[in-house]
């Protein structure tokens, strides 16, 4: 048995994942190995949600935990659907757009407030690319979502 480890990065919110798989040998590992690099491309968080999706009206609708929800999903003006006692999961209606504020600390202090649209897929990535930047040494910038507002 030999053991593959690829290593992927999501299309939806960029971050890197990995996979595993166990084969008979290892040239059919390599072969795994480099089919799924190449192939998967949404790691398993993003795949739940994308999976979740469902219709309702014409709209996109996805189910989530409560307590997701509330850290996640808690702006101003997000319609939700139903909530169901027992899953203990309510649906979003998914927005159009979002517009989004943050604000962005540099590295001489100065404050300054930015402010856009994005659609609902990239909001994932967005907040990855702000984590992101908060963790690096060099970049010496921080940036905080202050506002998220849905635009139906």
């Amino acid at each position: 048995m030999a053991k593959a480890v690829a290593v992927c990065r999501c299309r939806i919110c960029g971050q890197e994942f990995k996979k595993e798989a166990f084969k008979y040998n290892r040239r059919e590992a390599d072969s795994w190995k480099a089919w799924a690099e190449e192939n998967i491309n949404t790691c398993p968080a993003c795949y739940r949600k994308e999976k979740s999706m469902t219709e309702k009206d014409g709209r996109k609708v996805i189910r989530v935990h409560y307590a997701d929800y509330k850290a996640n999903y808690d702006f101003s003006n997000i319609k939700t659907v139903d909530y169901d006692e027992k899953e203990k999961s309510i649906g979003i209606i998914i927005p159009e757009k979002l517009y989004i504020e943050f604000e962005v600390l540099d590295k001489e202090g100065k404050r300054e407030i930015q402010g856009g649209e994005i659609s609902y897929e990239d909001l994932d990535a967005l907040k990855y690319r702000l984590k992101e930047m908060a963790e690096s040494e060099d970049s010496g910038m921080r940036a905080t979502i202050v506002r998220v507002e849905c635009i139906y």
